[in-house]
């Protein structure tokens, strides 16, 4: 038991190093000055692997919740402690901070607020919107446990889950045509497309799915890899030629297949390697970067801010070498945010605020 949570905690690891990479050296993927460069080709399967972060997540929080049996009070009340409280800090600070750029003198104060409501249910601009998914599944955390502890040997379960990615990946090709409009693509609705990664968590907790299958997960992840880079290489190919494809960035969709394929086969691969050989430093060490993920998953956003905004830290401005660029940019960002994160997990009555 103790070597799969400490699976779950490389996982965790691992999906915040990836958050970070996609946040800042994804540009270079997607500037078409460097395309097809030596640094693009570099770059884009780290990046392309990086979309799977947030999928990782999702697949852990439903490994760890859904087969636990709590009373409806007891989720409640864990709901509003990890993930409410969370969500309502942080909209506040990100409200403070769009204020301090906000033109009230061509705008009024319901300009502001239709701004930041519209910002809160539309855009995915923001690390919070992970959070809203998430506290939708946690509310209906009951009814995982119902469905999860169904006496047919997973049948139910399965099934859910099943419909669950069909869903999402039907969705996620009739989001382009819709142009993202409707009530599915508002952030009160978008978590059923995300639904799907929680249950499988919960799936491969409760053994209903046979996951220790090397070369199968190898073949989904490398395959959805590919597809993904593919994908990648030939929007920016189009952009470059002005080419309007209705699909043109299908693969950079957390709920394209290809994304999905990838996400499924490393998140397999992570739980099922065996790390009962791997030494008590390096797994102490886990564990503790491990406990920063949630807040480094908040925050980082915020020293992304600070370093291009304030300081002037971008790379048409620097003047750096493009590979000691991104070597800095990631690893300052990484760094500042775990360990602002540490010292926040010190204070004992806001360290919830950060998954303490």
């Amino acid at each position: 038991m103790k070597s799969r949570f400490l699976n779950l905690d490389l996982t965790r690891v691992i999906g915040m190093v990836m958050v970070i990479v996609l946040h800042t050296a994804v540009n270079f993927t997607l500037r078409t000055d460097f395309f097809a460069t030596k640094l693009w080709f570099l770059l884009e399967p780290v990046v392309a692997i990086s979309k799977t972060a947030v999928l990782l997540f999702f697949m852990i929080s439903g490994y760890l919740l859904t087969t636990k049996q709590r009373s409806i009070r007891e989720n409640l009340n864990k709901t509003i402690t990890k993930l409410v409280l969370p969500l309502s800090f942080f909209t506040a600070i990100d409200s403070i901070i769009n204020f301090s750029r906000f033109d009230m003198v061509k705008n009024t104060w319901l300009d502001f607020f239709i701004q930041e409501l519209n910002r809160l249910m539309n855009e995915k601009s923001s690390p919070l919107w992970f959070l809203i998914v998430l506290v939708f599944l946690y509310l209906l955390n009951p009814i995982w446990q119902k469905i999860f502890s169904h006496s047919d040997e997973g049948k139910l379960a399965k099934y859910i889950t099943a419909m669950a990615f069909l869903f999402s990946l039907i969705m996620a090709i009739f989001e382009y045509p819709a142009h993202k409009n409707g009530i599915f693509f508002t952030g009160a609705t978008y978590w059923l497309g995300y639904v799907c990664f929680y249950l499988y968590g919960g799936l491969v907790k409760a053994n209903f799915v046979f996951v220790r299958k090397r070369l199968f997960n190898w073949g989904l992840l490398l395959s959805g890899l590919v597809l993904t880079m593919v994908g990648d290489f030939l929007a920016v190919s189009w952009q470059l030629n002005g080419k309007d494809f209705i699909w043109n960035t299908y693969a950079a969709n957390y709920l394209s297949l290809p994304v999905m394929m990838t996400a499924i086969g490393l998140f397999n691969l992570l739980v099922t390697v065996d790390l009962k050989k791997i030494p008590s430093v390096v797994a102490s060490f886990i564990e503790k970067f491990a406990q920063l993920s949630f807040g480094v998953y908040l925050i980082h956003g915020y020293f992304i801010l600070l370093s291009r905004q304030v300081l002037g830290f971008k790379f048409d401005l620097v003047g750096l070498n493009v590979y000691l660029y991104n070597t800095i940019d990631v690893g300052s960002i990484l760094i500042l945010s775990m360990l602002t994160t540490w010292i926040w997990l010190k204070i004992p009555k806001l360290k919830s605020l950060v998954g303490g």
